[in-house]
């Protein structure tokens, strides 16, 4: 044989032993066979309970400090018989209305008719009309609030004050 036969003969062996290599490892032998990768089934990983537990932590931390925020806010406008909320821009004294029974009495009607007329509306927009009719009727109750003075008020610091005026109506004051 040539030199140029037997060079021919030995590059189609390396080339064999090359495609032999790129399959991997022959695994009918006892020796490859051993350590023959495992193949691991695919596992999907339901991360739906990571989600759902990321957002209770998230939820639970919001309503502990909104409690602690409601908390403050109770212990420090619960005691106040006077309060200076804005109306058009300008602060506006309101007095604290101690509730006779029989006003007391129309105000839970009123709530309960307002609840359960509440449950059966799905209209967003007449839902948001009954809660600030509403408001507007408990700040006319609690504080003499006028409806044109309503609708021109600070709701966000109005909503707070009416929620410690009902729990000082309930009896959470001190006594003296």
């Amino acid at each position: 044989m040539s030199d140029d036969e037997l060079q021919q003969i030995e590059d189609e062996e390396l080339e064999q032993q090359e495609i032999k290599e790129e399959d991997g490892p022959n695994y009918d032998s006892p020796f490859n066979q051993k350590y023959a990768p495992i193949k691991e089934e695919e596992t999907k990983i339901d991360v739906s309970d990571s989600v759902a537990n990321a957002q209770e932590k998230i939820l639970s931390g919001l309503s502990d400090t909104m409690s602690t925020l409601t908390l403050e806010n109770m212990q420090t406008l619960a005691p106040r018989d006077r309060f200076d909320i804005s109306v058009n821009g300008r602060d506006k004294t309101f007095d604290r209305k101690k509730l006779t029974p029989k006003q007391l009495k129309d105000l839970r009607t009123r709530e309960r008719e307002y609840a359960e007329e509440y449950r059966k509306l799905t209209d967003p927009d007449l839902k948001l009309d009954r809660e600030q009719q509403m408001l507007c009727y408990k700040a006319g109750l609690y504080l003499g609030m006028t409806e044109s003075e309503f609708e021109e008020c600070d709701v966000e610091y109005l909503t707070q004050v009416i929620q410690a005026t009902e729990l000082r109506t309930q009896g959470f004051r001190k006594c003296q």
